[in-house]
């Protein structure tokens, strides 16, 4: 489990979830709801298909401009 430091920007941003008390000295606990969670990995699917849909649509790009411009 990673720990944010205090002044992080995760931090800042989640300040509402820090629990009380410091486990190590100048760093944070944050409380995350399993609602929290999944909506984080909602976002990340989103972000991962996206991806390889641009991927993909740049690879048969490449090898259709590869096959016309070698005729």
């Amino acid at each position: 489990m990673d720990l944010p430091k205090k002044n992080s920007k995760i931090a800042k941003e989640l300040s509402h979830l820090i629990r009380e008390g410091e486990p190590k000295k100048g760093y944070v606990k944050i409380s995350l709801s399993d609602d929290f969670i999944k909506e984080i990995h909602l976002l990340n699917k989103f972000a991962t298909t996206t991806s390889y849909a641009v991927i993909v649509n740049a690879a048969v790009i490449s090898f259709w401009v590869i096959v016309l411009t070698s005729l």
